[in-house]
């Protein structure tokens, strides 16, 4: 199982993940994410402390965070089939190794905070 490589770019950059400190006052994280064709899987560190379990009567990031958006940086020559997972600190990316499903990915997450 080959793996990609994650580059962050907001609110830190490189391939060092923010600190769970310094995400205490934010609300996104973005990394670029390179695959190979054969790559299959990457794990990104967003440190923010997001709750498994979700209850739409506890505030704001307990109630359906994260919000995950991947999107094409720079594409291969087919197409890409990604899916995600997540724990309390981390998404981890799935791609189906395939030829030229490579390329790079930005992807963003959020922490959803309601107004109450």
């Amino acid at each position: 199982m080959a793996v990609g490589v994650v580059t962050y770019t907001n609110p830190v950059s490189g391939t060092v993940p923010p600190t769970a400190v310094q995400m205490l006052p934010l609300s996104r994280v973005v990394a670029l994410v390179s695959f190979g064709d054969t790559d299959t899987t990457c794990t990104i560190t967003h440190n923010m402390n997001i709750p498994q379990a979700s209850s739409p009567s506890q505030h704001g990031q307990n109630s359906g965070s994260p919000l995950v958006v991947i999107g094409y940086s720079t594409s291969g020559t087919g197409p890409a089939v990604i899916a995600f997972s997540r724990t309390t600190n981390t998404i981890t990316l799935l791609k189906v190794g395939a030829a030229g499903s490579g390329g790079t990915f930005e992807v963003q997450i959020e922490r959803y905070e309601p107004i109450e």
